[in-house]
C-alpha cells in the first residue's frame, strides 16, 4: 500500500513537471492576445477622438468667422461716424477762424499793454532775486564754513571718545597712590589746583623706578616736578623742567622747595634741545584753546627729534591734539609702542621702545 501511494505521487510529480512549459506557454500566448486586441480598440478609440475632435474645431472656427465679420462691420460703422464727425469739425475749425480774424483791435492793443507790464515787474522781479541770490550764497558759504569747523570738532569728539573707551578703566585706587608716594615728603601739596591727578602722580613714581630712569626733561611744571625733584635728589638723577606759563613757575617755586630753577620755555629752546641724553621726555602742557601761545605745533615740529628718546609720556590725551601729538611722534620713530592710560577723566600717552624677549629675560 505505501508502495503505491509513493508510486501515485512521483506520477503526479511527473505530470506537473511535463505539463509546466505548456501553460507557460499557454500564459504567453494569452498575453500577446489580449495586448493585440487592446491596440486594435485603442486605434479605433483614437480615430473616432479625432473626428470628433476636427467637428468641433471646424465648429469654433465658424464662430469665430462670424464673430471677425460682425467686428468688422462695426469697425466700418465708425469709421464712417469718424469721417462725419471730421467733416463736421473742419466746418467749426473754418468758423472759429473767421471768427478770431473778426476780434476786436482794442482787445489786442490792452493785451499788449498788459503784456508789457507783465514784463517791466518781471524785470524787477529778477533783479530782486538777483539781490536775495547773492545774499543767500554768502549765508551757504558762512553755512559751510560752520559745517566744516562742526565737523573738524566732531570728528575731534568721536576721536576722544574712541580712545576714552579703549582705555582701562583707572589702575590706580587710593591704596596704591598712598603706598606709591609714602616715601615723599610733600604729600601735602598733592592738591594743588594746577597740578597733575594724584594717581597719575603716583603712576609717573612707579614708571621711573621701574624703567631705572635717571634723567627727565620735562615740559610743564607742577607737582610732577617737585616729585621728581625729590626722588632724584635722592637718588642723584637729573632733571631739567621747562615751562610756557609764568604763573605756572611761580606756582611751583611759592612754597619754597629746593627743587632747582624752572626754566621758561620757547621756541628756539624746544629746537636747541638734545632730547637724546634724556631717559624720558614729559610733555604737560596747558591746552592750546587756553593758551594759544604754549601750542603743541611745537612740539609736532619737532617730533622726529623728540622721538630718539626712549621714553616719552604725553599728558591730558583726553584732548585730540594731544592724541594726535602722540600719533605724530610715534610715526617718526617705529620702535615705539603708543599706549593710552586712563587716570579717572583723564588720560595720558605712553611711548616707549619696543622690548626684545632677550631683553626680557
Amino acid at each position: 500500500m505505501y508502495i503505491l501511494k509513493s508510486l501515485i505521487k512521483y506520477i503526479y510529480r511527473l505530470i506537473k513537471y511535463l505539463m509546466r512549459p505548456y501553460f507557460f506557454l499557454k500564459r504567453y500566448v494569452l498575453k500577446i492576445y489580449f495586448k493585440i486586441r487592446s491596440k486594435k480598440n485603442i486605434k479605433l478609440i483614437i480615430i473616432k477622438l479625432r473626428k470628433k475632435l476636427t467637428h468641433d474645431r471646424v465648429k469654433t472656427i465658424d464662430d469665430r468667422v462670424k464673430t471677425i465679420d460682425d467686428r468688422v462691420a462695426a469697425i466700418d460703422e465708425k469709421l464712417t461716424n469718424i469721417q462725419n464727425r471730421e467733416v463736421i469739425l473742419g466746418k467749426m475749425h473754418e468758423n472759429i477762424q473767421l471768427i478770431s480774424i473778426k476780434l476786436d483791435k482794442k482787445l489786442m492793443d490792452d493785451r499788449i499793454t498788459t503784456m508789457q507790464n507783465r514784463e517791466v515787474i518781471l524785470e524787477q522781479m529778477h533783479d530782486e532775486f538777483k539781490n536775495k541770490n547773492k545774499i543767500f550764497i554768502n549765508l551757504k558759504k558762512d553755512v559751510q564754513s560752520v559745517q566744516k569747523s562742526v565737523q573738524s570738532v566732531q570728528k575731534d569728539v568721536r576721536k576722544t571718545y574712541a580712545i576714552a573707551n579703549q582705555l582701562p578703566s583707572d589702575i590706580y585706587n587710593a591704596h596704591t597712590i598712598s603706598k606709591t608716594l609714602e616715601d615723599v615728603s610733600f604729600v601735602s601739596h598733592l592738591s594743588t589746583t594746577f597740578s597733575i591727578s594724584t594717581s597719575f602722580a603716583a603712576y609717573l613714581l612707579q614708571y621711573v623706578r621701574k624703567n631705572k630712569i635717571s634723567s627727565v626733561i620735562e615740559f610743564g611744571s607742577g607737582l610732577s616736578t617737585k616729585i621728581l625733584a625729590e626722588l632724584f635728589s635722592n637718588n642723584k638723577g637729573r632733571l631739567e623742567s621747562y615751562d610756557f606759563d609764568p604763573a605756572y613757575i611761580e606756582g611751583c617755586t611759592a612754597d619754597g622747595t629746593s627743587i632747582g630753577a624752572v626754566k621758561m620755555a620757547t621756541s628756539n629752546t624746544i629746537e636747541n634741545l638734545n632730547y637724546d641724553i634724556f631717559d624720558l621726555v614729559f610733555i604737560d602742557g596747558p591746552s592750546t584753546i587756553s593758551n594759544p601761545t604754549a601750542g603743541l605745533d611745537l612740539f609736532s615740529q619737532h617730533a622726529s627729534a623728540i622721538a630718539k628718546c626712549s621714553h616719552i609720556i604725553v599728558d591730558d590725551c583726553h584732548r585730540p591734539a594731544e592724541i594726535e601729538l602722540c600719533e605724530l611722534i610715534c610715526s617718526k620713530n617705529v620702535d615705539l609702542d603708543l599706549e593710552f592710560v586712563r587716570f579717572g577723566n583723564k588720560c595720558a600717552g605712553i611711548l616707549e621702545q619696543k622690548r626684545n624677549f632677550s631683553d626680557d629675560n
